[in-house]
């Protein structure tokens, strides 16, 4: 006898045959655009931002809510104390190094970058980024950079 699994998206009652789902098969069975951010109900008042690509267990005791935003259209980031405006949900080395020194060659002999980053969402609440990488941002995000010389 297989179990259903039964879970709401925006106060709409959806069920799945499967107990794990990735947050891209929530959305989907939700016929929710795939770039919304989708966040599961958590107890305590508080919501976890679910990545399409996360594993969600559906057979938890109690019935799983979630509920959708659209993409996020802009945010702040503090950036070496400055508050620079950001359009994307993630945003990469490269992207953050030219935000701080908008006027200095990110590549090149000699050239390097540290980054470091507070205060982030809680899949990535700080850390250190290296050339090629990405981060998940949110609003008032910290990011620390500096330029270093590579010897």
């Amino acid at each position: 006898m297989e179990k259903d699994f039964n879970f709401f998206v925006n106060k709409d009652k959806l069920t799945s045959a499967s107990q794990f789902v990735t947050g891209l098969q929530i959305k989907e069975l939700a016929n929710v655009p795939t770039e919304h951010e989708l966040y599961q109900n958590v107890p305590g008042n508080t919501e976890k931002l679910i990545l399409n690509e996360c594993l969600v267990n559906l057979g938890i005791p109690g019935v799983e809510h979630f509920f959708t935003k659209e993409p996020k259209s802009n945010v702040v980031l503090i950036i070496n104390g400055t508050p620079c405006p950001f359009s994307e949900d993630r945003a990469s080395f490269e992207a953050i190094v030219k935000l701080a020194f908008p006027n200095k060659p990110i590549t090149g002999e000699n050239v390097g970058f540290t980054v470091s980053y507070s205060k982030g969402p809680e899949e990535n609440i700080s850390g250190v980024m290296s050339p090629g990488t990405s981060v998940m941002v949110i609003n008032l995000m910290q990011f620390n950079v500096t330029a270093t010389h590579k010897s």
